[in-house]
């Protein structure tokens, strides 16, 4: 298979890195949720467990896959 063309991204061009925090703050903000339903100390659990369970777009693989899925 010969390769057709490249693509480059820098710097978040075209991707933004985020860390699960960030992520779930980002999210949380769309749909119009207020630190009232998640304050600053849960947001840093669940993010850990959305990061776990590989929620985040271009981070790693859960770590567990449940068994119906």
């Amino acid at each position: 298979m010969a390769i057709t063309g490249v693509l480059f991204d820098f710097s978040g061009t075209l991707m933004r890195i985020e860390s699960p925090e960030e992520w779930l703050r980002g999210g949380l903000a769309e749909l119009g949720a207020g630190p009232e339903l998640l304050p600053d100390g849960d947001l840093g659990a669940a993010a850990a467990r959305l990061a776990r369970a590989g929620a985040q777009p271009g981070r790693p693989a859960p770590e567990r896959v449940p068994d119906h899925l």
